[in-house]
């Protein structure tokens, strides 16, 4: 086998260019015969030849899991040979890839704690070596698996989405910095960032998508939700702090991303089709879920460039759990019927063009503080040209998102018939350029974005506190990177503006609206501004890199903050008093830094082994924060009243922590740690009902322990939370500190029967210790509970059928 891989790749060494594809294709026919090669090169790459280069940075989504079929993807994507003996393979996994990447960068993230290396050997020729052992304790592997270190100041995390393993909140917030708003009858998700949550201050997507849907509806229960059904979810990609590029428009303090089922996730590289289906079910509140997924691709043999589709449904049904003291909460009760559904299709002719359609649809029925009946549904049309040329890489995406809203009949309440609609639509356009200056490497991203969001009542007399009106924004962005030897530079910019309209209804008070003529006025507010960031880092070692960052973000002013309406209770509800209106809210700013250091070394205590340690510290200082506040005026009778507005709080709001993200894989055991302490302190909102929490836990932390047997089979595995005291919703205009949660461990497993067949299980509050939920509005809404609100041991189990 070694013998005929070493002709082959002297063959190919010595080749002249007249000769060039006849001697590679009889290479390739040998190789593959011996059974040594793992990838083709793509038809019309080798019909261009060796003259032409392969774009420098493209996307890869490469699921974790063994790593001669990774490789094999690779190469089939990216077009290259690459040779290597069988054995080498044998018994060894990657992390896999999800990101744009180099090359270089691909090869040594797939390859990251193998052992193994690459060496390029001619053209797009390359051959899979075995690391020699070095006494140096500074040969080491290659650079984080999440490529962290190769962008200073980017403060990126991603997770894969188990939903037999982990609850989305529970995912989301195992990461470093990150938070969610709990509320047990709320299946939304409202992602918070170093203490900020909603629109502009987290851009929450769904496949790239930002969601815009708002419902203030009382007592802490509207909130900015992004709704997706974590059975449909391949993975979370969270960056905190400024965000470069077009997810960094009118964006405040960072961007979420959930990422849904592509083909890749369901098709597996070496089949034309794949499928998957998932069923689970268990006690305490558990009902019975079920996911299909079915997709098909063509592959290099079949037909020139590459098409498929992935088309999944899922359907979940869940009832009212007990607490561990055993009581429920029949009033604001978790039962739940969420269904979904998505369709993606993929059309790439050739590798310098490709299209990805997209829809996700997502459709649910519950109870909090009213009856809820939701669909939402997200597309987006992503093209991208990538030519053979240095200065081009260029991405459209077109996309809208769309949610509605109603108030089913099913009860007597004040606004019971609500009947609302956000809808959003949105472009950018991203091209990359890559050129050297010497012995400096240089990347010049360039782009534009434009978003709008339209919210409609379509029952108008029952909107309560949602006024509507419509926000547009529009960014142009720029990032200069440099690398030169160990050290990095980013310059990166943006230009954002907005553009917020809407109505003002007749104040009450008309002394409270002299400045608007007493109310009953369109108004429209407009503000630009420049937001820069500058990144320097320096890798002394390969196993550690020290960052710095200095950034200025900001955020407008949404349409339910400057046109909110007073409306009264007692009165008809159609009674809209424009005295809660502020058309002179002004945008947030934010001056933001960042210092850090990453650590990552392969081969720690034996070859195979890898350790990651990621520790960050963050400040930042906010002017303008815009909050709820109540004021007692006199009215036009000289009698004392009390109204609200959004204002902007006059003093600058301060918010900084530490975060730690640790990482270590032998295979046979793994650990990974989140652990973060802050002090994300907003101003006391005067109605905790209209805004959500936003302040963290003093500190929280995620550990995950677990063990791999019988090459991988079987899976066993601890998790184990904590959080910290957190301001959390009391009365209708107070809030209290929360004690803390304590320790809470879960235990989970899977079993690989089959390859195509997994069983799993899932024990949530193993101890079953009595806790309340932090950052939560439960305390409110399950006040009839005299003790902890959290769930009890709860267990479940079910099986994932793969073909």
């Amino acid at each position: 086998m070694k013998s005929t891989q070493s002709a082959a790749v002297q063959r190919l060494q010595h080749n002249n260019k007249s000769g060039a594809r006849k001697i590679a294709c009889s290479a390739l026919t040998a190789l593959a015969l011996a059974g040594g090669c793992s990838a083709w090169s793509l038809a019309n790459a080798a019909e261009r030849g060796a003259s032409q280069q392969a774009p420098l940075r493209k996307h890869y989504e490469i699921a974790p899991g063994q790593l001669a079929p990774a490789l094999n993807q690779l190469a089939t994507a990216t077009g290259v040979i690459l040779t290597f003996d069988p054995q080498l393979s044998e018994n060894r996994s990657t992390q896999g890839l999800s990101g744009e990447y180099t090359l270089k960068e691909a090869f040594d993230l797939l390859l990251m704690g193998t052992g193994l290396w690459v060496e390029r050997l001619k053209d797009y020729t390359y051959v899979l070596r075995m690391h020699e052992r070095s006494d140096s304790a500074l040969e080491v592997g290659p650079t984080m698996v999440d490529a962290l270190a190769e962008r200073p100041g980017a403060i990126q995390s991603s997770r894969e989405v188990h939903a037999e393993r982990q609850d989305l909140n529970s995912v989301v917030r195992s990461i470093p910095g990150t938070y969610t708003l709990h509320s047990r009858s709320q299946p939304g998700v409202s992602v918070n960032i170093r203490g900020l949550a909603g629109l502009g201050r987290v851009n929450t997507m769904i496949d790239g998508v930002t969601q815009t849907f708002r419902n203030n509806a009382g007592h802490g229960s509207g909130g900015p939700m992004a709704f997706v059904d974590a059975n449909l979810l391949a993975g979370v990609d969270v960056q905190r702090g400024s965000v470069d590029g077009a997810e960094g428009a009118n964006t405040l303090g960072g961007s979420a991303n959930f990422r849904t089922f592509d083909i890749d996730d369901i098709v597996k590289p070496d089949h034309r089709v794949g499928l998957r289906t998932t069923y689970r079910t268990g006690n305490n509140g558990y009902g019975n879920t079920r996911m299909f997924a079915a997709g098909a691709r063509t592959r290099p043999e079949d037909v020139e460039g590459v098409y498929g589709l992935v088309a999944a449904v899922s359907s979940t049904q869940t009832g009212e759990y007990k607490t561990t003291n055993g009581q429920s909460n029949e009033y604001d009760t978790t039962k739940q019927n969420p269904r979904s559904g998505l369709l993606k299709l993929r059309l790439q002719p050739n590798d310098m063009h490709r299209l990805d359609l997209s829809g996700v649809k997502y459709r649910n029925e519950f109870y909090h503080n009213y009856p809820w009946q939701l669909d939402n549904e997200t597309y987006r049309a992503k093209y991208a040209y990538t030519p053979y040329s240095e200065w081009v890489n260029l991405t459209v995406n077109a996309y809208q998102n769309k949610t509605e809203l109603e108030y089913p009949p099913v009860e007597e309440s004040h606004y019971i018939g609500r009947k609302t609609r956000d809808d959003a639509h949105g472009f950018d356009l991203t091209n990359v350029s890559r050129f050297s200056l010497g012995p400096v490497e240089a990347s010049w991203s360039n782009g534009a974005r434009y978003y709008t969001d339209d919210f409609v009542a379509q029952t108008p007399e029952k909107r309560g506190a949602n006024p509507e009106g419509k926000q547009a924004t529009h960014s142009l962005f720029s990032t200069l990177e440099f690398n030169y030897d160990i050290y990095a530079l980013t310059l990166a910019g943006h230009y954002d503006g907005y553009k917020v309209s809407g109505h003002v209804p007749k104040c009450s008070i008309i002394g409270q609206c002299r400045g608007i003529d007493g109310g009953d006025v369109d108004i429209t507010r407009r503000e630009h501004s420049f937001n820069p960031r500058v990144g320097f880092a320096v890798k002394p070692y390969d196993w550690m890199q020290l960052y710095s960052s200095w950034s200025r973000t900001s955020r407008a002013p949404r349409v339910q903050e400057m046109f909110f309406e007073k409306v009264p209770l007692e009165a008809d509800a159609s009674d809209a008093d424009g005295v809660g209106a502020n058309p002179f809210l002004r945008q947030e700013r934010s001056t933001n830094y960042e210092f850090g250091v990453n650590f990552s070394r392969a081969g720690l205590f034996s070859n195979d082994d890898y350790g990651q340690l990621k520790i960050n510290r963050f400040i930042s200082k906010i002017d303008g924060y815009i909050t709820p506040q109540s004021f007692d005026i006199l009215d036009d009778d000289g009698e004392e009243s009390a109204k609200m507005n959004w204002v902007n709080w006059p003093e600058e709001v301060r918010m900084s922590g530490y975060e730690l993200e640790g990482r270590y894989d032998a295979g046979f055991f793994y650990a990974n740690l989140s652990w973060t302490k802050a002090t994300t302190r907003s101003p006391t909102t005067s109605g905790i009902e209209l805004e959500d929490i936003n302040s963290q836990p003093d500190r929280f932390w995620t550990l995950d322990l677990g063990t791999r047997w019988f090459d991988e089979r079987l899976v066993l595995g601890a998790r184990g939370e904590y959080a910290g005291p957190s301001e959390t919703s009391w009365d209708w205009y107070e809030t209290k500190k929360s004690n803390s949660t304590g320790v809470i461990w879960d235990l989970y497993g899977s079993y690989r029967v089959q390859d195509n067949l997994s069983l799993f299980f899932n024990v949530e509050n193993v101890g079953n210790k009595v806790y309340n939920n932090s950052a939560s509005v439960d305390y409110l809404m399950s006040a009839v509970m005299d003790q902890g609100n959290g769930r009890g041991r709860t267990t479940s189990f079910g099986f994932t059928l793969e073909y």
